[in-house]
Parts: C-alpha cells; sequence; structure tokens
C-alpha cells in the first residue's frame, strides 16, 4: 500500500512502466497543523508488451466515425425541422412527412383540376394557420422543400 498526499491518477508512466493506481481510499489524520488529507492506494505494473495502446489510425478512425455519427444526427435534427418559404411569404413544413403531403396534393389536382385548397402552414406562419393556398404555391413549396432537403444531406430525392 502506497500513501500520497496527491490524488493519484488511474494510470501512470514511471520510467516506461505502466503502473495502475487501485484501492484508492481517501485517509484523514490529525497532525500538528489541523486535520490533512491522505490517500493510500495499491500499484499494479504491467509490461509495455500488454496491448494496451491505440495506434494513431485507430484514433483517428474513431474520431472519423464520431465526427460522422454527429453529423447524422445534426442531419436528422435539421430535417426533422425542415420548412421553406414560398414568394407568397407563406411558410410550409418540408420535412419527410410534408414533402409526401405536397407531392399527394399536386397528384390530387392534376387527378380532379383543382387549383386551391386549405393547408395548415408551419408555425413560424401567423401560428400554425390552416389557410386556403394555390396549387402553384403547393408546387413551389414542394420544389423549395426537396432543394433544401438535398443541401442538408447532399443529394436531392
Amino acid at each position: 500500500m502506497i500513501q500520497s498526499h496527491e490524488i493519484p491518477q488511474e494510470m501512470v508512466e514511471i520510467n516506461g512502466k505502466r503502473k495502475y493506481r487501485i484501492n484508492v481510499q481517501e485517509v484523514t489524520k490529525e497532525g500538528m497543523e489541523g486535520t490533512e488529507l491522505y490517500y493510500t492506494y495499491d500499484e499494479i505494473e504491467f509490461s509495455a508488451a500488454i496491448p494496451v495502446e491505440i495506434t494513431d489510425a485507430k484514433v483517428a478512425k474513431l474520431e472519423l466515425q464520431t465526427s460522422r455519427d454527429n453529423a447524422d444526427t445534426a442531419k436528422a435534427e435539421a430535417l426533422k425541422r425542415l420548412t421553406v418559404t414560398t414568394e407568397s411569404g407563406k411558410v410550409f413544413y418540408a420535412d419527410t412527412e410534408a414533402r409526401i403531403d405536397l407531392q399527394s396534393a399536386i397528384e390530387a389536382s392534376n387527378l380532379w383540376g383543382s387549383t386551391e385548397t386549405m393547408w395548415k402552414l408551419a408555425e413560424e406562419f401567423e401560428g400554425q394557420k390552416i389557410v386556403l393556398v394555390t396549387i402553384d404555391e403547393i408546387r413551389e413549396a414542394s420544389n423549395k422543400a426537396l432543394e433544401a432537403k438535398g443541401n442538408i444531406v447532399g443529394v436531392v430525392e
């Protein structure tokens, strides 16, 4: 058992030898100047031959994967909150479900010959109102939604 006035690090390298410090305990002792804090611990020594090192290439690979994971998460969050604004100033949702709805409305208008429909706009537009929009506005919103999605993920559907 080793005693120290400093908080021991979990692993140290001394003269090229790895030493792991375990069973760390705080010990208070009464001294002439009052109560002092000490630490006791056991040290286990491992030879350098034990494969505990991570090579630079492995570190770079792990950092790259972490970076990609963070980028994917950021893209997914951006896609969930995606909105587009038409020339008329109306703000449409543009997430995956909204893009499908926009395309469905365009197809329905082609089938039925309609030129307008009621549409729920994004919260950014006057508190998420349901308003009358033209099919041309829906087409514009759909095109902008695809472009915005492509800008986030790097490809257009």
